[in-house]
């Protein structure tokens, strides 16, 4: 790179200095300052360059202050999560023989396993089923059936919360001759509050229809009169 010396006569140096001596001093500073005008001009160019990197990386931090300022603003605008709620889950199981004493009487079923119990449990009486949580549930039934005598008999069976019946809810099951039998599958959604509880209730037209328990054989395991599962959504 070209460089420009620094080039004044003693008759300009004159104008401002009023001796000789002040004269010959800047006549050697101008000498100086020729001699390392390179030297001068790379120190120059090199803190230019480096004022400019300076002013990069001072835009970026702005701009990486102004983001996190917006980041916070908006968390501080957003509402709040709400608490993770533990997954509530129960199954229950009844492993003895239910029987009707007479006809046209509902009958809740009662458990006396708990198969899986996690803020829901057998309540009491034991047919109960009892939540410690409010939200949406779901909800299903087997109900095994057996007919101990001759000819056809009806079962129903359906859902009970809180002591009321559900509506709709209701499902029929004939089973017909002496020994025959075949499961009968209730399923819904509830709406419950804490200490809610949920019912699965029977009612016959023969007391000869019963729901039965078997045992273990020693191919198979003891099978359940009833089980009834309900789990938090």
């Amino acid at each position: 790179m070209a460089t420009s010396r620094l080039k004044l006569t003693r008759a300009q140096l004159a104008a401002f200095l009023k001796d000789p001596e002040s004269i010959r001093q800047f006549e050697k500073l101008f000498a100086v300052a020729d001699s390392d005008i390179p030297g001068i001009t790379i120190l120059i160019e090199e803190a230019q360059i480096a004022a400019g990197s300076a002013l990069a990386s001072a835009v970026q931090a702005l701009d990486s202050v102004e983001a996190i300022r917006t980041a916070v603003e908006l968390a501080a605008l957003a509402p709040p999560r709400p608490p993770e709620m533990r997954r509530r889950k129960g199954q229950f199981a009844s492993t003895v023989t239910q029987t009707a004493a007479a006809t046209a009487t509902a009958y809740p079923i009662t458990f006396n396993v708990s198969q899986l119990s996690d803020g829901i449990e057998i309540g009491s009486p034991a047919s109960r089923i009892v939540v410690d949580t409010e939200g949406l549930y779901a909800a299903a039934a087997t109900i095994q059936t057996e007919k101990t005598s001759a000819g056809a008999g009806a079962l129903y069976a359906w859902w009970r919360v809180n002591g009321v019946d559900v509506a709709n809810s209701a499902r029929l099951l004939v089973v017909n001759g002496t020994d025959a039998d075949g499961p009968l599958s209730l399923s819904a959604i509830f709406s419950l509050k804490a200490g809610d509880y949920v019912e699965a209730v029977w009612e016959v037209d023969s007391t000869a229809v019963q729901l039965p328990a078997t045992a273990a054989s020693g191919v198979h395991p003891a099978g359940a009169s009833a089980q009834l599962s309900l789990w938090a959504l």
